[in-house]
């Protein structure tokens, strides 16, 4: 006698690769380790494979650890003299064997801003250090090499000038203007 046995089963098919969500800490980065953390939509066969290239185009891998939950992490240090926007890409295949990239860049930073050009209209003084004007406005103006991420400090005599600065983005100049009274030495 024969006989036959239903089975019923299911399949799951998968065409959708992994996706990515990529961070560098700090960004931008001075001299010292970057934190890149990455994030798979889905879970992968292996540990993802992380690239950096920099300003020039010289290409290093970043070892990965997994840290679970489709989360890695690494380190790139960045040396000084290093300047400029670095990009991250990573690979990874989930276990249908769908491959996803990812990209992030982010920006090196490790020389220190220059500033030009400092200048004022302070207070003249005649032969024996007397003033020739005791009150009014005094300006402290100057221009930075590059971006900064916040308006400079400025001190005088060890005292920090609370005033906020003017500032003229095209030139990168900062302005700061100070009263002086006639109580003032």
């Amino acid at each position: 006698v024969n006989s036959a046995t239903d089975t019923t089963g299911s399949t799951t098919f998968d065409f959708t690769n992994p996706t990515w969500t990529l961070s560098a800490t700090p960004d931008p980065a001075k001299a010292g380790n970057v934190m890149v953390t990455a994030t798979a939509t889905e879970t992968l066969r292996d540990i993802p494979a992380l690239t950096i290239t920099l300003p020039g185009g010289s290409v290093s891998d970043i070892p990965l650890t997994d840290l679970g939950n489709n989360a890695y992490r690494g380190t790139y240090t960045v040396v000084a003299g290093q300047n400029g926007t670095a990009s991250l890409s990573i690979t990874g295949e989930d276990r249908a064997r769908n491959a996803g990239p990812g990209s992030q860049s982010f920006v090196m930073d490790t020389t220190a801003p220059e500033f030009n050009g400092l200048g004022n209209n302070a207070v003249l003084r005649d032969v024996n250090g007397n003033p020739l004007m005791n009150t009014g406005d005094v300006r402290i103006y100057f221009s930075s090499s590059e971006n900064l991420s916040a308006s400079p400090d400025v001190y005088i005599n060890g005292n920090r000038i609370l005033a906020a600065p003017s500032f003229e983005p095209s030139t990168r100049t900062y302005t700061y203007t100070i009263t002086i009274t006639g109580s003032d030495t």
